[in-house]
């Protein structure tokens, strides 16, 4: 069977340009200080919880002791047995000892009452509770946990439990323990992170709010950035630090020290490529282009703004092996794509250019190469569509001049945006025999 290849109504070049511009500004250090957040309630706490600053943790409880955990001894009918496990990226369990699970164990000070009022917490993690100091139900517990399910009736709430690092320097992290009761069978022991790290830092000629939870070191840890200015209060942006990262047109690395005390900005000093569109013909009236970049370190760049037309054709980019999204533009036609790879090589001494005009070929994802089928079989067809010059594949086209609907979005200020869905384009795949018999052809939808 062959199949007849739909051809992009375009012909353009995209090319990364290399220059040697380099930035010279010394880092910045800001001062961040800890806040506790057990005094927050409502959307305050769940916001924190949502982006992540704030953290729980489920140990599940059993009737069974943990092999090989000393415990003190206990006068009770009904302890509780587990074992919490914290991400190793809280800076008390950077140490591999560390990373194993804290043990823990609950009971009743009262033989005839199945409500646990006291808690021993495995805090050094050397598996021995004997040496671990008691902790006592909160006289006064905080407010604004009511709204977690499982909290109310004979649950207990105790006092906060600390994780010290092991390192001098390094911070030392507070949680707060309570018993969940999710049926008469089945019990948890949650622990919440109870301090937060807040501060302002400068970023070019803007002041950004820092919101830093329990998680700032290891190789997943992230800070969250809103501008001072934002309409909108808990609305901030996830940001991985010792990362190369972007806020509007300021590319930067953010760090913090291991005592969670300050917040270090270190400008991007190295080389810029330049990522341009342009016609290799009569330029159109729209050309333009707007990408997201990845690199292989987790680093995530933006080249323009999907949200805001019209799309610029010519965006400033660090030098990096990336792979990327686009949306293109050219004259009423708009073309997403993708890379499989870090296929984008941007240096700072030559170009590299994407050519489209090529015709684009149809690759079969079904039915695979060489699969046979019965007379009267039914044959399901997938597809895709790539270009064969750069190996990019075709996400979806669209007709500019014509719009389906509005959909709404949160830029990187927290603003809400409008922005239209434009018409589908959608191909039309021919199929034929070896003879070149047209045997099918039909619509096939990008996605």
């Amino acid at each position: 069977m062959t199949v007849a290849r739909t051809l992009l109504p375009m012909s353009m070049l995209v090319v990364l340009i290399g220059s040697s511009i380099l930035r010279a500004e010394e880092d910045a250090v800001f001062r961040i200080q800890e806040e506790s957040i057990l005094d927050k309630e409502g959307g305050i706490l769940t916001e924190y919880l949502r982006n992540g600053s704030a953290v729980l943790s489920a140990g599940p409880c059993s009737a069974t002791p943990i092999p090989g955990v000393k415990y003190p001894k206990l006068i009770s009918k009904s302890p509780l047995y587990g074992q919490v496990v914290f991400r190793s990226s809280v800076p008390a369990l950077s140490t591999p000892s560390a990373a194993r699970s804290f043990c823990f164990v609950v009971y009743s000070t009262d033989v005839t009452s199945e409500k646990h009022d006291v808690l021993y917490f495995d805090a050094n993690g050397d598996r021995d509770l004997t040496n671990d100091d008691k902790v006592d139900v909160a006289e006064k517990p905080p407010t604004g946990l009511a709204q977690f399910g499982g909290i109310g009736g004979a649950a207990s709430i105790f006092n906060s439990v600390e994780l010290k690092g092991a390192a001098a320097e390094a911070a030392t992290e507070r949680f707060l323990p309570w018993m969940s009761r999710q049926n008469s069978r089945q019990s948890y022991l949650i622990f919440m992170s109870t301090v937060v790290r807040k501060g302002n830092i400068q970023l070019g000629p803007r002041t950004y709010e820092v919101l830093l939870g329990s998680r700032f070191q290891g190789s997943s840890a992230r800070v969250m950035l809103r501008p001072a200015d934002s309409p909108r209060p808990t609305v901030f942006k996830n940001v991985m630090l010792n990362r190369l990262q972007q806020m509007d047109s300021e590319f930067f690395t953010l760090s913090v020290d291991a005592a969670g005390r300050q917040l270090t900005v270190s400008p991007y000093a190295g080389e810029f490529g330049e990522l341009t569109i342009k016609a290799d013909d009569e330029a159109p009236e729209k050309l333009g282009l707007a990408a997201r970049l990845y690199a292989k370190n987790g680093s995530s760049l933006s080249a323009g703004d999907f949200y805001a037309e019209p799309f610029q054709p010519q965006h400033r980019v660090p030098t990096g092996d990336y792979r990327a999204n686009l949306m293109v533009d050219y004259g009423n036609t708009r073309v997403s794509l993708s890379t499989k790879g870090y296929d984008i090589p941007i240096r700072g001494d030559q170009p590299f250019q994407f050519e489209f005009a090529d015709k684009p070929i149809v690759t079969f994802t079904t039915p695979k190469a060489g699969q046979v089928f019965r007379p009267g079989s039914q044959i399901r067809f997938k597809s895709m569509l790539r270009d064969p010059t750069t190996n990019m594949l075709v996400r979806g086209l669209y007709d500019t001049t014509s719009s389906t609907r509005q959909r709404t979005a949160r830029n990187a200020d927290g603003q809400t945006v409008s922005y239209p869905v434009y018409t589908s384009l959608v191909p039309t795949v021919v199929i034929t025999d070896a003879a070149g018999k047209q045997i099918a052809s039909g619509k096939m939808p990008f996605g």
